[in-house]
């Protein structure tokens, strides 16, 4: 029911009455809404809901601490200074799986999972060494890095003795190389075909060096192969398969008779004979 007008009060002073109503109304709202507020921020810090343990699953190679410690730093503070970021059911989930794929380069995926009004659950899927990145200079290895199937480099590599892993050189000029890729996923994927494929030859590989347009491929028995991604990778290796199997080369001779195999000119096979050994 709307209230009755008062017929002594002019049109302004009406207006003044309703304006006066509306700031009065808008108060109550906007202080109820500050209460309101203020109860959740209040409670979003309470025990109950406050994130006690951190379970984490799939890490072998980075310490479960390393985890712990990125994870506390995104929990810590509060939003907008009110709500606190450790409430289980408003914690920042998807910030802490960026932060983790960001920072700890080896994670290859994160995935990070409510448990419980206390607990949540990390779970974490480790990059696999598949090769190894040795900088620019064949002449000079430097510190080498792992690389994953896609040519990602995640992590500094121990000292090996021996080659368990080949070792790639060239195709990247930053100084921090991890967090790289040596060459796009999919050329990097043709190119390890193309390995794998010369070592069911029963050719082992060594080390590998990409000048930004070719590639020199070096066995263990020391003859060097070039070739291009120009003409294709598997027709690269369909030459070289068919000169082998013509008898117009034998790898098996090492770099005593061989130096290198030049496999860039198309349909044609180009060998370097070593003539000094």
């Amino acid at each position: 029911m709307n209230p009755r007008k008062n017929p002594n009060l002019g049109v302004s002073q009406v207006r003044a009455k309703k304006r006066r109503l509306l700031k009065i109304r808008l108060t109550i709202i906007f202080g109820v809404l500050f209460f309101v507020i203020i109860g959740l921020a209040l409670l979003s810090g309470i025990d109950k809901t406050k994130i006690s343990n951190i379970k984490i699953s799939g890490n072998i190679a980075v310490g479960r601490q390393e985890i712990e410690d990125i994870v506390n730093t995104d929990l810590s503070g509060r939003y907008f200074y009110l709500f606190s970021k450790r409430n289980s059911l408003i914690f920042p989930r998807f910030f802490i799986e960026k932060d983790l794929a960001n920072t700890i380069k080896r994670f290859e995926g994160v995935n990070v999972e409510w448990s419980d009004l206390n607990t949540i659950t990390i779970t974490v899927k480790e990059r696999k060494p598949f090769s190894l990145w040795c900088g620019n200079n064949l002449l000079k290895t430097e510190d080498c890095y792992f690389m994953d199937e896609t040519g990602y480099i995640f992590g500094v590599a121990p000292i090996f003795s021996g080659n368990a892993f080949v070792k790639n050189f060239g195709g990247i000029s930053s100084n921090s190389p991890i967090g790289e890729n040596f060459l796009n996923p999919l050329t990097y994927l043709e190119l390890n075909k193309f390995i794998d494929s010369i070592s069911g030859l029963g050719f082992r590989s060594g080390t590998l060096f990409y000048n930004g347009d070719d590639f020199s491929l070096v066995l263990e028995n020391g003859i060097e192969i070039k070739f291009s991604d120009k003409i294709g990778f598997q027709s690269a290796f369909d030459n070289l398969s068919s000169a082998i199997n013509a008898n117009q080369i034998d790898l098996a001779l090492g770099s005593e008779k061989i130096k290198y195999v030049d496999l860039r000119f198309g349909d044609k096979v180009l060998v370097g004979k070593n003539l000094s050994k």
